[in-house]
């Protein structure tokens, strides 16, 4: 697993958000957008709007804010368009048009969809890390140190400017220069905090607001990873005990989660494994910490979720071969996708000042070290004052659609109950079943799209809900069971 995913296991000058020099002229053209090793071609509109890195000293330096447009494919387009914001934090708006663009095609129908990379994510400006080709699947407190010491000699610009309220900033512009007097705003995640923001800031440019997989302003993030994976794995425990095959392949499986739980998340083990992409055998010295992380990444969705039972049965064995390649093959995925000094940025201006302060010897609960890691890093990583108004909770008549997946071992249903109590003309729709990001779901992402045009709840919304949209469980690593009837989409 190459170090840069480690780092992601995990202000400011004052200045008046008002006061924007808005008057730009935005070079908008037809674009090609692409991915490393992805055969997929999106075309677009693409632009870049020029800002300062710091906006206390408009004549400093200057990055680029790079967004791309998909234009609505009908002769009279609503003027209100739908801006995404993504995930992470670090995650870029534009590789998940690239990767998802069929999510948006229902929004297509009626409207523009605009997608800016957040500043120090993607094409703009990106605070990215290279490590290089090592794996490190241990690494200790001091070496961890000097990983954020190398990152901040490579990252290009100052730390300090690319918290949220900087974005809010940025996306403002952008509305502005490219003419939309309102819009409408989706995120996920770490992307719903930036919506919300937004609408602090801007209440008279928004329309409407969804927040998928939500992070409201009482959660400080890193907190509550150990709490919420624990009880989504608590929770497929429940749902493999329901089903017959389930049960019958994994009769222990609540003893054998225990059992994994119990591990000293410290002890170093030998483990001889073939990589997942290269097919070649391979030896590499792990902690339960890694494996935690390759658990955390199954448990987003149905899919991958429905092989931790097997998965966990054997590391309740020691056999933890699986898990490893599991762990490997999450950090080459992650490697690219998320930028390690924009989510330091955000995580250390935003959320770590909230920590208490932990030593190496925290407890043994999964991700039970994430806020002591992350600690580190922000002891050593560039903040301005710390950001308090992104915890202060708002009100807003806007009407406002949040979603939440019963399985979410990141953000799970409470938080989008503790969200919507900003929202007097709010509705929150829980899916049985789904994990991260439930917009993702073909049910779910119709009824957004309704949400989005009429400004209310379709009807449809009721069937989305009342099914359980859970994979039915690996019982071999050869196949699943048949106890559920349809799997998710």
């Amino acid at each position: 697993m190459k170090r840069t995913a480690i780092l992601l296991i995990l202000m400011g000058c004052a200045f008046e958000p008002h006061a924007l020099a808005l008057e730009v002229q935005l070079d908008v053209s037809a674009c090609n957008l692409t991915l490393p090793l992805t055969p997929t071609v999106v075309r677009a509109e693409c632009g870049s709007l020029i800002v300062p890195e710091n906006p206390g000293e408009p004549t400093g330096r200057k990055i680029g804010i790079e967004f791309a447009v998909l234009k609505a494919r009908v002769a009279s387009p609503a003027p209100d368009p739908l801006f995404f914001f993504a995930g992470g934090p670090g995650q870029s708006a534009i590789d998940v048009l690239v990767q998802r663009e069929k999510l948006f095609t229902e929004f297509l129908k009626r409207r523009d969809v605009v997608f800016v990379d957040q500043r120090g994510t993607g094409r703009s400006n990106a605070l990215t890390c290279g490590f290089g080709d090592v794996a490190e699947a241990v690494i200790e407190d001091g070496d961890l140190m000097k990983l954020v010491r190398e990152c901040l000699q490579q990252v290009k610009g100052d730390p300090r400017y690319y918290s949220t309220k900087f974005a809010v900033e940025d996306f403002e512009r952008v509305r502005a220069a490219l003419g939309y007097e309102t819009i409408n705003l989706i995120g996920g995640s770490y992307g719903t905090r930036v919506v919300q923001e937004y609408l602090r800031r801007y209440p008279d440019k928004v329309r409407s607001i969804v927040l998928d997989s939500v992070v409201s302003p009482g959660d400080i993030l890193g907190t509550e990873h150990s709490l919420n994976l624990t009880n989504a794995l608590g929770l497929m425990v429940e749902k493999c005990e329901q089903r017959p095959a389930c049960d019958e392949a994994f009769p222990d499986l609540r003893e054998s989660l225990a059992i994994y739980l119990n591990m000293d998340i410290r002890e170093k083990r030998i483990v001889e494994f073939r990589h997942p992409r290269t097919g070649e055998w391979q030896t590499q010295e792990v902690t339960r910490e890694v494996i935690d992380l390759a658990i955390r990444m199954y448990a987003y969705d149905p899919a991958s979720l429905s092989i931790l039972p097997l998965m966990l049965t054997r590391a309740a064995r020691g056999e933890w071969r699986e898990l490893v390649a599991g762990a490997t093959l999450v950090g080459a995925q992650m490697d690219g996708m998320m930028s390690a000094g924009m989510h330091n940025s955000v995580m250390c201006a935003e959320d770590a000042h909230h920590y208490p302060v932990t030593t190496t010897d925290t407890d043994n609960a999964i991700l039970g070290r994430i806020t002591h890691v992350i600690n580190l890093i922000c002891s050593q990583w560039p903040t301005g004052a710390p950001d308090m108004e992104v915890h202060q909770p708002l009100e807003s008549d806007v009407p406002a659609l949040l979603l939440s997946g019963e399985m979410d071992p990141v953000t799970p249903p409470r938080n989008g109950e503790r969200a919507l109590r900003q929202f007097s003309n709010g509705t929150h729709l829980q899916a049985e079943g789904l994990g991260h990001f439930v917009f993702s779901n073909h049910c779910f992402n119709k009824v957004v799209a309704e949400f989005v045009d009429t400004l209310e709840v379709p009807d449809k919304a009721e069937k989305c809900t009342a099914h359980d949209w859970s994979s039915s469980f690996f019982t071999s690593m050869v196949g699943t069971s048949s106890d559920v009837g349809e799997s998710n989409d």
